[in-house]
C-alpha cells in the first residue's frame, strides 16, 4: 500500500508537466491497441497512415511487442524528466544505456509472453542472439519515427496539453482536497484515512514494491495514454511520479 501525505502536500512539493518521450512511446503503444478510446480513434488513424506513407510500417511490426503492453521504461518521465526540446529528444534517444534498453525489453517481454501463452515473438529471439544489434536497429527505427512522425503530430497536440496543465495546475493548488479528488478520479479504488488525511494507494500501481509514505507528486499529462502510470522518481526520496491521460479534460472535438 502506498500512503500519501495530504497535509504535507502544498504547491512547492508537486509538479505539473508533459514528457515528450512518454509521449513518443505513447503513439506507438496507441497504435497496437485493436481497441482504441473513441477519442484516440481519429489519432490512431492519423498515425497510421504516417507511418505507412514513410515506410515504417514494417519496422513498426517487428517492434510493437516492446509497445504492445504498455511504455517501455526506458520512456518513462523518471528516466526522461526534462527532455523537452526536439534537440534534447535526440540527444536523450541516442544516450540511452544499453542496460537500461535490456532491462526495458526483459519487463515487456514477460508481459507479451504472459499475456500471449505459446505465441511465438522473433523480436525477443534476435534480442536474446544480438541485443547490441537490435538496440541499434531500435535507435534507428525511433529517430526515424520521432523525426517523420511523431513531431508532426506533436506540434499539434503540444499547445492543448500546456493549456490543460496550466488548467490542472491552477486547480490542485488552490486546496489539498482538490488533489485528493484528482487521485481519486485516476484511482478509483484508493483510499481515505480521514483521521491523519493520508491517500493509501494500492501497490499493484506501481511496478515495485514500495512502502514509505510520498511527500511529494509529479505529473505528467499524456496524450495518448488511456490509464495512469505509476513510478517512483529516481532522483527524489518519497516522490511519486504519476502519468495521466488527457482523456479526462478532452471533448470530442479535440
Amino acid at each position: 500500500m502506498i500512503t500519501i501525505q495530504m497535509k504535507d502536500l502544498t504547491p512547492n512539493n508537486m509538479e505539473l508537466s508533459i514528457s515528450p518521450m512518454l509521449e513518443l512511446a505513447g503513439g506507438l503503444h496507441l497504435l497496437t491497441q485493436q481497441f482504441v478510446h473513441h477519442l484516440h480513434q481519429a489519432c490512431q488513424t492519423e498515425l497510421l497512415q504516417m507511418v505507412k506513407q514513410e515506410e515504417l510500417y514494417q519496422e513498426f511490426l517487428y517492434f510493437s511487442p516492446l509497445f504492445s503492453d504498455g511504455i517501455p521504461d526506458l520512456f518513462l518521465p523518471n528516466y526522461s524528466d526534462g527532455v523537452l526540446e526536439w534537440e534534447d529528444q535526440f540527444e536523450y534517444l541516442y544516450q540511452i544505456d544499453l542496460d537500461l534498453f535490456i532491462s526495458s525489453c526483459n519487463r515487456a517481454f514477460i508481459h507479451y509472453t504472459d499475456r500471449r501463452p505459446g505465441i511465438f515473438c522473433s523480436l525477443e529471439e534476435d534480442y536474446l542472439f544480438d541485443p547490441e544489434h537490435l538496440f541499434n536497429r531500435f535507435l534507428l527505427f525511433m529517430s526515424s519515427y520521432m523525426r517523420l512522425v511523431f513531431w508532426s503530430a506533436w506540434n499539434n497536440q503540444y499547445p492543448v496539453l500546456m493549456t490543460m496543465k496550466e488548467q490542472l495546475r491552477n486547480y490542485l493548488s488552490q486546496s489539498s482536497d482538490n488533489v485528493s479528488h484528482f487521485l481519486h478520479a485516476l484511482v478509483p479504488d484508493c483510499k481515505t484515512n480521514g483521521e491523519n488525511e493520508t491517500l493509501l494507494l494500492p501497490s499493484l500501481y506501481t511496478p515495485v514494491a514500495h512502502q514509505d509514505s510520498v511527500l511529494r507528486l509529479r505529473f505528467y499529462i499524456s496524450w495518448y495514454l488511456r490509464q495512469p502510470l505509476f513510478c517512483f522518481s529516481l532522483h527524489h526520496t518519497n516522490s511519486l511520479v504519476v502519468s495521466f491521460p488527457s482523456l479526462l479534460f478532452r471533448h470530442p472535438s479535440k
